[in-house]
C-alpha cells in the first residue's frame, strides 16, 4: 500500500507512524510530505522594507529545512524495513497533499488531527477537513497519543447501505491485519412524536416490531463476523437508537476503541452538510482517530 503521510511536526508523525505500524499494512511504501505555505498564505504582505527576492529566499530556506527533515524521516523508515522517501510541496496543504497523492497513485493519506468545536469545525479551514472533503484516497486522521505496538480495538460504523458494504469489503481486504477486536456498530434514530403519529396509520411500526429491527441488525452483524477469516479476533455487535454522531461517540467511549472506521461518499459542501456530515463531523470534531474509507 502506498501512503502519503502529511507531516506537521516530529511529534505528530510519531503517532501517525505508530498507528500505521499497528495496522500492519501490506507492501508499505511511505511518502513523508510537508507542505510549506507561501508567505502570503501565512498572513505576510510585501511592504517597502521587504523586497521580493527576500521573500523568495525566506521561502526557499523553509523548503530546504523541511526537505532535510523529510529525508531524515525517510531514512529512519528505511532502517525499519519500509520503502520510504521525503517530499516538500508548496501551497495549500489539503490541495497539495490530495494532488500529490493522485500523482503518485497513493491508496491512503495519513495525517494528524485535533478535535475542534462544532462552529469552528464548520467555518474554519484545516488540512484534515479539507482532505475529508476533497481527497479521493482513504484518509487516516490520527488524534492523541498512540502506543507503538499491540492489536487494535476498532469500531466500524455502518448503516448497511451498498456504499457502506463496499467500504467494509475494502476494510476486510486492506486494514484487518492489525485488528484484535472488531466492533460493528449501527445507529438509527426515530423521533418519538413522529413515531406516535405514524403508528396511528402504520401498525407495523408498533414497539414490538421496532424491537425486531434491532434483532435483524444484530443478525446482519453476526453474519459479517462469521464471514471474517481471522482466527482469534473478537467481533462484537452494537445497535444504538440515537443520533449517529452521539451513538458513535458513546460507543467509542464505552468500548475504549483505538480507531473509528467508516465510509464517506461524495465531496464538497453539499455532501458535507447532508450524507457526508457524519464522517465530516467525526474527523473534525471528535477526539479519537478516524479511518475514512472510499469505495
Amino acid at each position: 500500500m502506498k501512503i502519503v503521510i502529511g507531516v506537521e511536526n516530529a511529534e505528530s508523525v510519531t503517532d501517525v507512524m505508530n498507528m500505521v505500524k499497528r495496522l500492519q499494512l501490506s507492501d508499505l511504501e511511505i511518502h513523508f510530505t510537508h507542505v510549506v505555505k507561501p508567505p502570503y498564505m501565512a498572513g505576510m504582505t510585501l511592504t517597502e522594507g521587504i523586497a521580493v527576492d527576500t521573500v523568495a529566499n525566506f521561502l526557499q530556506a523553509q523548503v530546504n529545512a523541511q526537505q532535510t527533515i523529510m529525508n531524515t524521516l525517510a531514512d529512519n523508515a528505511r532502517q525499519h524495513g519500509y520503502q520510504a522517501q521525503g517530499k516538500v510541496l508548496q501551497g495549500n496543504p489539503a490541495t497539495q497533499l490530495s494532488e500529490y497523492a493522485d500523482d503518485i497513485g497513493a491508496d491512503l493519506i495519513a495525517t494528524s488531527g485535533s478535535a475542534k468545536g462544532s462552529l469552528q469545525a464548520f467555518f474554519a479551514g484545516s488540512v484534515t477537513r479539507g482532505l475529508v472533503s476533497s481527497a479521493k484516497q482513504h484518509l487516516l486522521v490520527v488524534k492523541g497519543k498512540v502506543a507503538n505496538e499491540g492489536p487494535l480495538t476498532t469500531l466500524f460504523a455502518t448503516d448497511h447501505s451498498d456504499y457502506a458494504n463496499r467500504c467494509l469489503d475494502v476494510f476486510k481486504t486492506n486494514f484487518l491485519n492489525g485488528v484484535g477486536r472488531l466492533i460493528l456498530m449501527t445507529a438509527y434514530q426515530i423521533d418519538p412524536e413522529l413515531l406516535a403519529l405514524a403508528q396511528q396509520s402504520m401498525p407495523t411500526l408498533a414497539p414490538e416490531n421496532l424491537a425486531k429491527l434491532e434483532v435483524k441488525l444484530h443478525a446482519k452483524h453476526r453474519e459479517i463476523c462469521e464471514g471474517l477469516d481471522r482466527d482469534g479476533m473478537g467481533c462484537e455487535s452494537i445497535i444504538v437508537d440515537a443520533d449517529p454522531n452521539d451513538a458513535i461517540r458513546k460507543s467509542m467511549e464505552q468500548t475504549q476503541a483505538d480507531l473509528l472506521v467508516m465510509g464517506a461518499q461524495g465531496h464538497g459542501f453539499i455532501e458535507r452538510i447532508t450524507m457526508g456530515s457524519v464522517s465530516y463531523h467525526q474527523v473534525a470534531s471528535e477526539s479519537y482517530s478516524v479511518l475514512v474509507l472510499r469505495s
